[in-house]
């Protein structure tokens, strides 16, 4: 299953530098209906939540190079450094 995430200007200004729970991707992510985290090892773990609140089903997946790059400058730079951005990410169960 292909997802489309877009982070938009209020996910860069919601972020913080170096925070894996506080990345722009996490809460792109939350506005798609799942919960992740963003690891130092450019790897992204996505769990759906549905209304009840439990966690349901697990996706391990490599961050695309546009969106590791977006991490980096992010992190290393500052909100003021980035731009908002659309990627892909290939989801399979894990």
């Amino acid at each position: 299953m292909k997802l489309v995430v877009n982070i938009e200007d209020r996910h860069i200004r919601q972020g913080k530098r170096g925070d894996c729970d506080r990345c722009p991707i996490v809460f792109a992510m939350r506005d798609l209906g799942y919960e992740c985290e963003v690891t130092p090892m450019d790897m992204v773990y996505i769990a759906t939540v549905p209304k009840d609140g439990r966690w349901e089903r697990f996706y391990d997946t490599p961050l695309p190079d546009g969106a590791r790059r977006f991490v980096r400058d992010f992190d290393v730079h500052g909100p003021a450094k980035v731009a908002p951005m659309s990627f892909e990410l290939e989801l399979d169960p894990a």
